[in-house]
């Protein structure tokens, strides 16, 4: 994916060299301090992590993980962040391009993910990028209220967390 300078957009597996310059993106990408040192936690180690460059240079991570349920994986995108300076050029559609990319070729094929209710940003990306927001209430009617309870437990998802999920395969 190209930017307007011609700049392009790769994505690539995490190295632990990138930390450094990843962990000062987290603390400019995410408005409470809190969860870029979750974020930046689960760089090395979450089940496989991405990172976005342009010129060679990280600007953004995503960090996924799988998980059993229903009789088959499942995978969970557990953090995303991008530079703020580089919002809106098209850096997260790559690393969730990436992800789908990665767990389609794992067999893995749905996906969730979670926001805060106000992240109005990533809320946007989740659907620009085709997930859909899945109710509380919904959720409940389908599974009975061991799975539910399971299902949140595997995606973290607390009070006032909205759910988006996508079949990718």
């Amino acid at each position: 994916m190209a930017l307007n300078n011609r700049s392009e957009i790769n994505v690539r597996e995490y190295r632990d060299r990138d930390k450094a310059i990843l962990s000062k993106v987290a603390f400019r990408a995410f408005m409470w301090p809190h969860d870029a040192v979750w974020a930046i936690w689960g760089l090395d180690s979450r089940d496989i992590t991405f990172v976005a460059e342009i010129n060679g240079v990280p600007v953004g991570a995503i960090e996924l993980e799988t998980f059993y349920f229903k009789d088959r994986e499942h995978g969970y995108i557990y953090y995303i962040f991008v530079d703020p300076d580089y919002w809106g050029r098209g850096v997260g559609t790559a690393l969730m391009n990436k992800a789908e990319e990665y767990f389609r070729s794992e067999d893995i094929c749905d996906v969730w993910g979670t926001t805060w209710t106000k992240n109005y940003r990533m809320r946007r990306l989740f659907e620009k990028t085709g997930y859909k927001l899945i109710s509380r209430e919904e959720l409940r009617k389908k599974y009975t209220r061991r799975e539910y309870k399971t299902l949140l437990w595997n995606l973290y998802a607390g009070p006032g967390e909205l759910i988006y999920w996508k079949r990718v395969c």
